[in-house]
């Protein structure tokens, strides 16, 4: 992996920078040869050639005016305008019209003199000059136009062709060889500079995938971003690792609470029914009856043991379709809080109800809505003192109805309030029997949130436990 990122940041590189030497090759050549990048002022002359095709056209402002050349006007303008001087000579190389000639331009020249002049810089000052002809009347004009240095420049080079055509293969392979080895060097340091970061990257991937969350990366450089949504992402595994191990020991603890919960009442079965069995000892019907009562009570307990945790797995798995009914919600509080009072094991208890209005209607699952107030009202009265007053307090505002169930009672410490709707979790507050599953409020949360609610509590150790639940209503 790491040899593949370094391969593609050489090769993009290398034809990164190949391109860039062939732009900026391209670039000089046309600066120097061709032309003038647009909006630079270059002088009269957009490139060094066209002071050549000025020269040439120029014959067309010379004319003959009593068997002599001369200039129009309009020729004189436009050398003027570049800076430039003229001189119409004969066939013997005699001056016989010149303008704006400098000082130092001779008015005869030979032949070796015009080719030495065109050929040298500063043989006329500091002037290159042109050389054409212009054929008149049967007689030819030659003509010299001189320019400044600063427009136009000529340089001569001496080349063995010969040689070059004889080595060129040499000559391109060595350059060739050379930018390659210049571009792969240069590849390789950015490459590694900006490949190395990735291989902490990959490493710490690999790190993550092994169980370790424990390092964390300077959040600086290129790949900032990258190693902040890497400290985040193994800040968010570790937290997720930590909840399942609390989650794992939680489920041991409920696991060992089920087992004991379910061995207790088997013990009883099992202890009555040898009772029962026993020939040697007379039993009156009053005995028998009584022995098989309590079986008949611990086997409705694993009966209901065994249903709450089948309700709780169907309700996480959204196996439980709700059966919706539209209901007024006043009548069934009351309805289950009455029915709750009626159980002998909480007679003389205090459940207050209040509500302001006589009807809330709203759509629920009759069976489970039940179940789920039942289960926090339960457990008000069963963990807390007899002297405990549950106050309910139902109320319908603008696109939400609101339970409340409050209790005086021992409270919830901060610690364990946290994990009051979990599965498996029975708190330290509960008694040495508390006479449930330990599912009650889980399933009450479950219940809840499958009617698009939600539920929270809070709690102050000594003053007691709210649970609130809330229930939203669609806009009709």
């Amino acid at each position: 992996m790491k040899w593949k990122i370094s391969f593609g940041f050489l090769l993009t590189y290398t034809i990164t920078t190949v391109l860039i030497f062939l732009l900026i090759f391209s670039f000089i050549s046309f600066y120097i040869f061709g032309g003038s990048p647009a909006g630079r002022d270059n002088g009269p002359f957009g490139s060094p050639y066209q002071a050549e095709k000025f020269t040439l056209d120029f014959k067309k402002y010379i004319f003959v005016r009593e068997g002599m050349p001369a200039v129009t006007s309009e020729g004189l303008w436009e050398l003027e305008k570049r800076g430039g001087w003229i001189q119409i000579l004969d066939e013997t190389g005699k001056e016989v019209y010149s303008h704006f000639k400098p000082p130092e331009a001779p008015s005869h020249y030979t032949p070796v003199d015009i080719v030495h002049a065109y050929k040298y810089a500063g043989v006329i000052g500091d002037y290159n000059i042109f050389v054409s002809v212009s054929k008149i009347d049967g007689r030819e004009w030659s003509y010299v136009i001189g320019f400044p240095y600063e427009y136009v420049s000529r340089f001569v080079f001496y080349l063995n062709v010969s040689r070059i055509f004889n080595s060129w293969e040499k000559v391109l392979l060595l350059v060739f060889l050379s930018t390659a080895f210049v571009t792969i060097l240069i590849s390789y340091f950015f490459g590694k500079k900006l490949a190395n970061p990735l291989f902490k990257i990959i490493d710490g991937i690999k790190i993550l995938s092994e169980g370790d969350y424990g390092k964390v990366y300077p959040e600086k450089g290129l790949y900032k971003e990258v190693y902040h949504n890497l400290n985040t992402l193994s800040r968010a595994l570790k937290e997720g690792e930590l909840r399942k191990q609390k989650l794992d020991r939680m489920r041991e603890e409920w696991i060992e609470n089920i087992s004991h919960d379910l061995k207790t009442p088997l013990t009883s079965i099992k202890g009555y029914a040898e009772i029962l069995l026993e020939d040697s000892y007379h039993k009156t019907y009053e005995e028998k009856t009584r022995y098989l009562k309590i079986i008949k009570e611990k086997a409705d307990y694993m009966e209901q043991l065994l249903e709450d945790l089948r309700l709780t797995y169907r309700l996480k798995n959204d196996e439980l379709p709700l059966k919706l009914e539209k209901v007024n919600l006043v009548d069934e509080v009351t309805e289950i809080i009455i029915g709750i009072l009626n159980d002998l094991q909480f007679e003389g208890r205090r459940v207050d109800f209040q509500c302001e209005d006589k009807y809330i209607d709203f759509c629920v699952d009759r069976v489970l809505f039940s179940r789920a107030v039942g289960n926090i009202i339960y457990n008000g009265l069963t963990h807390n003192p007899p002297q405990t007053v549950i106050q309910v307090l139902l109320k319908k505002e603008a696109n939400a109805i609101i339970l409340e169930i409050k209790d005086n009672g021992k409270g919830i410490p901060r610690d364990e309030l946290e994990n009051l709707f979990e599965r498996y979790y029975r708190g330290t507050n509960t008694g040495e029997n508390p006479g449930g599953s330990g599912l009650g409020m889980a399933i009450a949360k479950q219940i809840v949130e499958a009617h698009k609610g939600h539920i929270t509590a809070e709690s102050e150790p000594g003053k007691g436990t709210t649970i609130t639940m809330v229930f939203y209503v669609k806009d009709e």
